[in-house]
């Protein structure tokens, strides 16, 4: 299923504002996700059934929220990844960024798998784990919090693995995010 025309120029708009280009590489890849996404959500409750129509708004988009918060190179965690929001849309924006998606569930560990394969993500690994079995030296600068239950009993856990200059991105609501600062040694 192709992606709308208003889906491409809602992406398109938030780009020209962003001061982002948008290649034919970037599109495809945009498209290979979103036409995965829709495909596996038939069969599994990846987005919400009111969501379907607006996978790139409420999501897609949603998750590039942060964007100019997050430098060109650097490690990236996703935690509670699930269908890959939003650590797939930054591993496309930020390719040069080392991207971990952290999810638990393993139907949907396959499904990011899956996603990364047919996207041609080369810089993004999926981790099937809970977060408390990460190891406390895992050293992320950025940690991307959006969809965590528990959210606030799990942020100290989310301090340990990041470096000393790291960053928790913690996607508030839709449209709404707050960073973190991490706490001094």
């Amino acid at each position: 299923m192709a992606m709308s025309n208003e889906d491409i120029n809602r992406i398109n708009t938030w780009a020209e504002s962003a001061g982002i280009a948008i290649n034919s590489d970037i599109q495809t890849k945009i498209e290979k996700y979103n036409d995965l996404l829709l495909d596996w959500t038939s069969r599994m409750n990846l987005v919400s059934r009111n969501d379907r129509d607006y996978i790139i708004e409420n999501h897609f988009l949603d998750s590039l929220g942060p964007l100019d918060q997050i430098p060109t190179k650097c490690r990236i965690i996703d935690i509670g990844s699930g269908a890959g929001f939003p650590g797939i849309p930054l591993a496309i924006f930020r390719p040069e960024a080392s991207v971990t998606l952290l999810e638990s569930i393993h139907k949907k560990v396959i499904f990011l798998q899956s996603a990364i394969d047919a996207v041609g993500l080369k810089n993004v690994i999926v981790m099937e784990k809970r977060l408390e079995e990460l190891s406390p030296n895992s050293r992320y600068e950025i940690a991307a919090v959006r969809a965590l239950p528990k959210r606030e009993q799990m942020i100290p856990y989310v301090y340990k693995i990041l470096s000393p200059s790291g960053k928790i991105i913690l996607f508030v609501k839709r449209g709404q995010y707050s960073v973190l600062e991490n706490l001094p040694a």
